[in-house]
């Protein structure tokens, strides 16, 4: 079952209607219009650490499940390190945590190549479950060089109902059964 789910983008340096990946280097955050729309991620020294903020309200589920692709979708020259990551934190406030199966240390190939496809799946810890806000925030840095847009596509949040009272059984019958 899905999860009650929304998205922030963050608010530095948001570009829409793009169409080029290879000629557009402003960096930040930017919706993508290719054959396969998407919203893509790239470090600058204006958004050093560009993100996706979604909230997320999971009461009621456990065993919250993350999953997303990450796309190169740069064919230009640009060789750079892209790293990619996911935190969460619970109650929107304090420090995000890591979570460190969701790291990609490189979701870019090159120069000249836009070909990799990273699939991204894990379940989050338990401090995840059964709460009215949580935030998830997937993030990129500014790295060394000429970065890269990595898109972040087929975003899906699904959780497990948490079980509450057990069905009904029956322990006995009277009169006894057939008689």
């Amino acid at each position: 079952e899905k999860v009650t789910q929304s998205i922030q983008i963050m608010l530095i340096d948001v570009n829409v209607n793009q169409t080029n990946p290879n000629t557009f280097t402003t960096g930040g955050v930017a919706e993508f219009h290719l054959t396969n729309p998407v919203v893509a991620l790239q470090g600058s020294g204006t958004a050093d650490a560009p993100y996706l903020l979604l909230h997320i309200n999971t009461s009621g589920f456990q065993d919250i499940e993350v999953s997303y692709v990450i796309r190169d979708i740069d064919g230009a020259v640009d060789n750079a390190v892209q790293q990619v990551a996911l935190h969460y934190r619970v109650a929107g406030v304090g420090n995000y945590t890591n979570v460190p199966g969701a790291y990609v240390s490189d979701a870019t190939t090159g120069p000249s190549q836009a070909t990799l496809v990273t699939p991204v799946n894990v379940t989050l810890p338990a401090t995840a479950d059964n709460q009215t806000q949580l935030q998830l925030r997937i993030m990129t840095a500014d790295a060394s060089g000429s970065d890269e847009w990595v898109g972040i596509d087929d975003i899906s949040i699904t959780g497990t109902p948490i079980a509450g009272d057990a069905a009904p059984s029956v322990t006995s019958t009277t009169p006894a059964d057939r008689a």
